[in-house]
């Protein structure tokens, strides 16, 4: 406890230096401290963007669009739903499963049954709070980026505000646990599964270097918010609903390490992250990939396909954040032979036939799907043209998406 404590209090004390050199300086920080984005890639998107390069364009365009949007929304809070959870205290995040259904053969529809596949709708309405936690991260990172490379002050402004309203203020902000998450009505108030809902705070967790050189992200909010992640990776590390999550051998387990090792590295405990990495992570490619690279526990869902990727997706990411800690999550293999790359190689086989996929899938396949974010990091990560050609093959389908402006290291290869 005292070596994480060191870290957290010599993380402060640097985060206050960089705002105060910036305060007095009046630039923006050439590297913003970000954890799943490249600081460097953002700094050369940035020349490439303020120099007209038409590659980014649309994406800019569309981004600028979403950003102005999310100026207009929010601010978000957990105490603004209208039902209450178990614990009577509105700060408590609450949501139901996106599968369970009211149960047609009873008359109060209780205990709720499963439709993989097939949501809720009532999951989404202001009753709970994960339709508005969707908001607030999104909002978020498409203000905190669109600051990061047009430096307008109102994207700054309004990211931070809708930060300090969800995770700072005493009257709204969240407190940092999930008991209550993704309960199926008449079984249970809350479990294991629920840790998901949280598993897009990998990308928040990289808004506030995008905003740090604002004068309305300040060094106190930093360490509120750094606070609240280091008790909020506390419970999901001690509680039983965070211990259920992290023994999952599919992509809830994938995207609790995920979690685990973005929250760790943005509230400087980097000997967490590492030890995360150690003794679950690689731990994981024995049980999640057969010898065809085909990831066997998603493709069970009523949409293997979308689960494949999902959990692909938080492989890549989880891959990227063990860079932090020296680890190399790319290239570790199980018994068999099989890596990151497998997995990819077995998804990118079906590209160009995706109607004759093999397995259960409610709703088309989009390869596309595939050109936002894992083919651009295989491209930067490996040295295979193969990424290069099936990135080529798709990626129309990302030119007006602002995950094209996050994702861009394969653009400034040399």
């Amino acid at each position: 406890m005292k070596t994480v404590l060191r870290y957290y209090n010599l993380s402060i004390v640097l985060w206050v230096y960089i705002l105060a050199l910036t305060a007095v300086s009046g630039e923006e920080p050439d590297v913003p401290r970000v954890f799943l984005m490249r600081g460097n890639t953002l700094r050369h998107v940035r020349q490439a963007v303020r120099a007209g390069d038409p590659w980014f364009e649309s994406a800019m365009i569309a981004l600028q669009r979403r950003a102005d949007r999310a100026l207009k929304q929010g601010p978000f809070s957990v105490t603004h739903k209208t039902g209450t959870p178990p614990s009577g205290d509105s700060h408590d995040y609450m949501s139901i499963g996106i599968y369970w259904w009211p149960n047609p053969d009873t008359p109060d529809g209780l205990p709720y049954v499963r439709h993989d596949g097939k949501v809720n709708p009532e999951s989404r309405d202001g009753t709970y709070d994960a339709n508005r936690n969707n908001q607030m991260i999104n909002a978020v990172c498409d203000l905190a980026l669109a600051y990061y490379l047009t430096g307008q002050p109102p994207y700054a402004e309004h990211a931070a505000a809708l930060l300090r309203t969800w995770f700072i203020d005493p009257e709204t902000r969240m407190n940092p646990n999930l008991r209550y998450a993704q309960a199926w009505p008449g079984r249970n108030d809350g479990q294991g599964f629920g840790i998901i809902e949280t598993a897009e705070y990998v990308r928040l967790v990289d808004a506030p270097g995008l905003i740090a050189a604002s004068k309305f992200w300040t060094a106190s909010d930093q360490q509120a918010l750094q606070q609240w992640f280091a008790d909020y990776l506390r419970w999901l590390k001690t509680s039983l609903n965070g211990l259920f999550a992290q023994f999952q051998p599919q992509n809830h387990g994938t995207w609790f390490d995920a979690q685990v090792l973005a929250y760790a590295l943005f509230s400087d405990q980097p000997e967490l992250a590492a030890a995360q990495v150690d003794t679950l992570s690689r731990q994981r490619f024995e049980v999640q990939f057969n010898d065809k690279g085909a990831q066997v526990n998603e493709l069970t869902r009523t949409r293997s396909w979308s689960y494949s990727l999902y959990n692909l997706r938080a492989w890549f990411h989880l891959a990227r954040l063990a860079e932090h800690v020296n680890a190399d999550l790319w290239n570790v293999r199980n018994d068999a032979g099989i890596g990151l790359q497998s997995a990819l190689d077995f998804l990118i086989s079906h590209l160009d036939e995706p109607d004759a996929w093999p397995h259960p899938q409610i709703g088309r396949i989009s390869p596309g799907s595939l050109a936002t974010i894992i083919l651009p990091l295989a491209i930067e990560v490996y040295d295979d043209p193969r990424y290069r050609r099936a990135y080529d093959a798709v990626e129309e389908s990302t030119r007006s998406n602002p995950v094209r402006l996050r994702y861009a290291g394969h653009r400034f290869l040399d």
